[in-house]
């Protein structure tokens, strides 16, 4: 779960968890953020327990969170932070691997993500992307971290 004393110990001022395990009427771990003087969007899995994204944030950030668009192979956030002449967007994302509750392969995600990128490049905000992919992209020889490399390299984004 999402422990608010962490964030305080490390000096943290933006966190972008995967797999928060949120439910849409957890106000009680909300509230608890809150009090310790955070902030939270939180985006909880609709169809299964498990999954859901969130960023916490500092209060005091001026951090502004989006609306949640819905991708059938990953879930994701997006956040901005800072002022009118440098700004950040902050993308969380989360795919979860194959099973038969995401019955979705690699391949299916990378054509989902490419069109999220295309998409991505056209808003404003130098985009931060973060995440848990549940790709191994220590392994550089196999096909779908290379293509995810790849893809990465064709947007112009350093991993």
């Amino acid at each position: 779960g999402i422990n608010a004393e962490y964030g305080e110990d490390q000096l943290v001022d933006v966190c972008l968890l995967q797999e928060t395990y949120l439910r849409k009427g957890d106000n009680a771990k909300h509230h608890e953020i809150k009090e310790r003087g955070w902030e939270i969007h939180s985006a909880p899995r609709k169809q299964r327990i498990g999954g859901g994204v969130a960023v916490v944030y500092r209060a005091d950030l001026g951090v502004k969170s989006g609306p949640t668009k819905c991708f059938k192979t990953f879930e994701c956030t997006e956040t901005t932070i800072g002022n009118a002449s440098e700004m950040y967007r902050l993308v969380n994302i989360y795919r979860p691997p194959y099973s038969k509750k995401a019955p979705y392969t690699q391949s299916h995600f990378l054509e989902e993500f490419k069109g999220y990128l295309e998409e991505l490049n056209c808003k404003v905000g130098t985009p931060l992307i973060m995440g848990d992919f549940n790709f191994h992209m220590e392994r550089p020889e196999e096909f779908y971290p290379k293509k995810l490399q790849e893809m990465i390299e064709e947007f112009d984004f350093k991993q």
